[in-house]
């Protein structure tokens, strides 16, 4: 299934949905009023597609979903990961976890470089989007399997991933002091 309805998956997971995020760029259409408010340094305004999307993340954590994911980062960091960390403040409120590793600090993360969101990851039903971009950072596909062998491989990534991750307060904490 090309083009997953991610919404529709995030509703129907019920223990988990864990999100790898490996751009250092990305070009949503969406994003873009709140992307310029950011640069210029007001308050990011509020926008509809972002709060359909905390709403769908406030009600799975709700019910008892984990919703969790890693940004692999490069540094420095680019215009767009700083203000993704601070717009990552809506997420958090909502109740999902953001953990952030850099790829030059743990050398095994260089080949983490596809995103995808992994659902119910550890039980029967588990399935994921791989999603791919063009070199704008623009959402080309999301490829939908429920392969066991891609399962396993986004679950190792998820897992690498973890491993070098830090949660978003301390990496934020740890980048403020130098």
């Amino acid at each position: 299934m090309s083009g997953a309805d991610l919404f529709s998956l995030y509703r129907r997971a019920t223990q988990s949905v864990f999100r790898l995020e490996a751009r250092q760029r990305y070009a949503v259409p969406a994003e873009s009023a709140q992307l310029r408010a950011f640069s210029e340094g007001r308050p990011l305004p509020p926008d509809e597609a972002v709060a359909r999307s905390m709403e769908v993340i406030r009600d799975a954590t709700s019910a008892g979903t984990r919703i969790y994911r890693v940004h692999v980062i490069d540094l420095p960091l680019t215009a767009y990961l700083r203000y993704e960390m601070a717009a990552y403040a809506e997420n958090i409120q909502v109740g999902e976890e953001v953990s952030i590793a850099v790829r030059s600090w743990h050398p095994d993360l260089a080949r983490l470089t596809d995103d995808f969101v992994l659902f119910d990851a550890d039980t029967a039903r588990s399935s994921m989007v791989l999603m791919r971009y063009d070199e704008e950072g623009r959402i080309a596909s999301r490829d939908y399997s429920e392969n066991p062998a891609d399962i396993a491989r986004a679950r190792h990534d998820r897992d690498l991933a973890m491993a070098h991750a830090l949660p978003l307060s301390e990496f934020t904490t740890l980048a403020d002091t130098g």
